[in-house]
């Protein structure tokens, strides 16, 4: 929510069907392909909710995008990616990208700064940013998936911390303990901060063996620190779990 409007913003993948931007095909056999970008789309508000147009475009070449906004002034997204029009190649970047503008508008002039670069053998993936107290002061934390060998295999959830959302930032994880600021395992963060707590969404797949849709689940946990082994699970996990209602259509349009 960005001065009373409500906005959505979206990572456009080179093969999405909504994908417009710079498509060609000109690679035998694997399709349309188009330039993966961000981009934020106004949503049109009750009672239906439906998605309005997109207002501004940015950021070709990256991936798993996420938006904070600071103090209903600055709008922030941070992304994932080597900035090349293609498809992203998985296990290149070791880098979060962020922007920064004061409006949402076509006209709209993003900021674009390297936000925190995790060094050799990391893989970045999704990230989550949220404002809260942290050792007594105002802290900016950036939830950040990864995958590195020394921190066990599959997606790990770390964080990093900022004195403000243009930074700069500081990962809170050394290598190879698993001390410092991180959960564990798991997967596509969300971050919030309340009650004096840090509020953590998040996917710690697969849950369910077989690899079909039944493994996406969505875990709850909170900590007032942040750091390995602080983190209290809800015991209402999952909190949310896909089930073959959420394979149909149910919006007709």
């Amino acid at each position: 929510v960005f001065k009373g409007e409500l906005y959505r913003l979206e990572s456009v993948r080179s093969g999405n069907w909504n994908n417009t931007l710079d498509c060609t095909n000109d690679v035998p056999g694997e399709g349309r392909r188009c330039a993966q970008h961000l981009r934020f789309r106004r949503q049109s508000g009750p009672p239906d909710w439906r998605t309005g147009e997109v207002v501004t475009s940015f950021g070709v070449g990256f991936d798993f995008g996420c938006a904070f906004v600071d103090h209903d002034e600055t709008v922030f997204a941070y992304a994932t990616g080597t900035g090349v029009a293609g498809p992203l190649e998985r296990g290149a970047p070791a880098t979060v990208t962020s922007w920064s503008s004061p409006t949402i508008a076509p006209s709209s002039t993003w900021v674009r700064r390297t936000a925190l670069e995790l060094g050799p053998g990391y893989t970045v993936f999704n990230t989550a940013v949220a404002v809260g107290m942290l050792d007594g002061k105002e802290t900016y934390a950036m939830a950040i998936e990864v995958r590195h060998a020394q921190l066990g295999s599959g997606f790990q959830l770390v964080f990093a911390t900022a004195p403000s959302a243009s930074g700069p930032w500081t990962l809170g994880q050394s290598l190879p303990s698993r001390k410092g600021l991180m959960l564990g395992p798991g997967s596509c963060p969300a971050l919030r901060y309340d009650g004096g707590s840090w509020h953590l969404l998040y996917t710690p797949n697969p849950t369910v063996p077989g690899g079909d849709y039944r493994t996406w689940q969505v875990w709850a946990a909170r900590s007032r620190t942040l750091a390995f082994g602080s983190w209290t699970m809800s015991p209402m996990n999952p909190v949310m779990v896909a089930d073959a209602f959420d394979r149909q259509i149910h919006n007709t349009d």
